[in-house]
């Protein structure tokens, strides 16, 4: 994982892409001040990065994300989630782009993508 504390989002997103990580943005700011899975870490193709910008911090659409990838935002923002069933989300409490605090409670609806 590379160091992508203190780059620009603009420059954070071009190097994920060529490391073929996958990324969400908490937060309206322009630089990432952190980021998880932490800088020098050993990550597989398709892993989802979480970044921590400057500016309010803003809740990412969490739709399809695995459990490991909702912990990421919880351990990055300091809130706290509560989980109903197994699987990837499908719906969650708080809107995308809603202002969090360390306060905020996310519920999150998990569900298999299998079709049986």
């Amino acid at each position: 994982m590379p160091n992508l504390a203190g780059k620009s989002v603009a420059a954070a997103s071009k190097l994920l892409e060529t490391t073929g990580l996958t990324y969400s943005l908490v937060g309206s700011g322009d630089k990432v001040v952190q980021q998880l899975p932490l800088a020098q870490e050993n990550v597989l193709a398709g892993q989802r990065a979480v970044l921590l910008t400057n500016g309010a911090m803003t809740m990412p659409d969490i739709t399809g994300w695995s459990k490991n990838d909702v912990l990421k935002l919880a351990e990055i923002s300091g809130i706290k989630i509560k989980f109903k069933g197994d699987g990837y989300v499908v719906k969650q409490s708080i809107a995308k782009n809603h202002l969090l605090n360390s306060s905020s409670n996310l519920e999150v609806q998990l569900a298999s993508k299998k079709t049986e």
